[in-house]
């Protein structure tokens, strides 16, 4: 095993308070020999002690070769440094480093063709796939959402999809920050908004956060859906319905009895400033009536 030498008395042994950088072969009160562990070793010994941080520092300035020659790996230290942290239930360090520890431990190391160029990209996108799964699982994808890439690995549409869709009941907030961020043209829209209302129609109206109305007022916006957003406002007797309409001169759109009503019971003095500046042929006559 490792035997670990003071810097005082070079013939004390000492078996307690190891230190990674000696290795020391005693018999009996008598020093053989000694000498400091190679790269390899000194990172399997601090995997053993639960350093990965440190193991992976190390293995990334072993010499060329030298990690290959003891059975090890920059991607297999890099994974076990990500599976302590899965592990012992720390998804925020976790998602964190994901994307340094993909990119640094990921082969192959030195592309020199466009084919293993696209061969350590194929593996980046598998490694960063496994994990978003494990999030998943973990139901803590709200932590790794905003670190996914757009590119370099980019993912297919339904990849993306599925991580918004995810996000649709559990975390609002998270989800309204990246359809701020990602392109809509990365995930379905059309799909994203059907399971965003669907979540709207499910819930209690208590429970229908600030945040998941926002989102579907976006998603709405995105699709160009000007109907299904002066619809929404309108039956959540929204303030911002006025603003709506007025800026994309929806007068004609709110000409029914029923989304007038609607207007004033919003609010009775926005209502009829706003109906008083669209033009009267714009307004039904049972319009006039309120003004």
């Amino acid at each position: 095993g490792l035997v670990c030498i003071p810097g005082g008395d070079p013939f004390l042994v000492v078996w307690n308070r190891c230190d990674e950088n000696s290795a020391a072969i005693a018999r009996k009160e008598t020093l053989i020999y000694a000498r400091t562990l190679s790269a390899p070793e000194r990172v399997q010994w601090m995997m053993s002690q639960g350093r990965y941080s440190d193991a992976l520092a190390v293995a990334q300035a072993a010499p060329r070769g030298a990690l290959r020659a003891a059975d090890l790996s920059l991607e297999t230290v890099g994974e076990s440094y990500l599976k302590h942290l899965h592990q012992i239930g720390d998804h925020s360090s976790l998602a964190e480093i994901m994307k340094t520890v993909i990119d640094n431990t990921t082969p192959p190391f030195h592309a020199l063709s466009s084919k293993s160029e696209a061969e350590r990209g194929e593996n980046k996108r598998k490694r960063w796939k496994q994990w978003v799964e494990v999030f998943r699982k973990s139901k803590k994808v709200h932590l790794i959402a905003e670190k996914i890439p757009l590119s370099n690995p980019k993912f297919e549409t339904e990849f993306y999809g599925e991580v918004l869709i995810d996000l649709v009941r559990s975390s609002p907030e998270v989800m309204g920050k990246i359809l701020k961020v990602w392109p809509s043209d990365i995930y379905s829209v059309s799909t994203v908004t059907r399971e965003t209302e669907k979540a709207m129609a499910e819930a209690a109206d208590g429970a229908k956060s600030q945040g998941m109305q926002e989102n579907l007022l976006f998603l709405y916006a995105l699709g160009g859906r000007r109907d299904e957003t002066l619809n929404f406002l309108l039956k959540e007797r929204s303030p911002k319905v006025f603003d709506y309409v007025e800026d994309n001169q929806l007068y004609e759109a709110v000409r029914s009895e029923s989304s007038i009503r609607q207007l004033y019971e919003t609010d009775q003095s926005r209502a009829s400033t706003l109906l008083s500046r669209a033009e009267l042929s714009q307004l039904p006559p049972e319009a006039c009536s309120y003004l």
